[in-house]
């Protein structure tokens, strides 16, 4: 009979064991979405004409870096119109020349969050297990050395 190993509940055979190791999990793109927010004429000078809504949308690199070197729009919440309304052209002719309906996205607006480490054990059978660095099962780091003793 031979040796097991276990992994909170799940146990393998020592010999089915191909290969293991701590990954360092993967970098992941964020941005905050907007909404057109309702304010007063006299307003537009002090407050700007969008607000952040708490939702974030998954973004990639490319994204990313044209969002931090300016060259990029603020995302809207889905239903959002970014297109100018008919309140905006009017506020546009008569009174601001340079207001704009969409917003210029700045540094602020992106983030990176890279996702968690985990041990992962790839068997002979081609099965992948991921074991995530805060399970509450078993420290990963401990396994990954008795994996190496074996």
């Amino acid at each position: 009979m031979g040796k097991f190993i276990s992994f909170g509940n799940i146990n393998l055979n020592v010999t089915d064991i191909r290969e293991f190791g701590i990954s360092n999990g993967k970098i992941i793109y964020y941005e905050y979405l907007y909404k057109k927010k309702e304010i007063f004429i006299w307003e537009l000078f002090s407050q700007e004409p969008y607000e952040r809504t708490g939702g974030t949308v998954m973004i990639d690199k490319k994204r990313y870096d044209s969002v931090k070197s300016g060259n990029a729009y603020s995302l809207f919440e889905p239903g959002e119109e970014k297109e100018v309304t008919e309140k905006d052209l009017w506020n546009m002719i008569n009174y601001i020349p340079y207001y704009q309906s969409a917003r210029r996205a700045n540094q602020n607006d992106v983030f990176v969050k890279r996702s968690k480490k985990y041990l992962y054990v790839t068997t002979y059978q081609k099965k992948n297990y991921k074991f995530y660095e805060d399970n509450g099962k078993f420290n990963i780091y401990d396994k990954l050395d008795e994996l190496k003793r074996l």
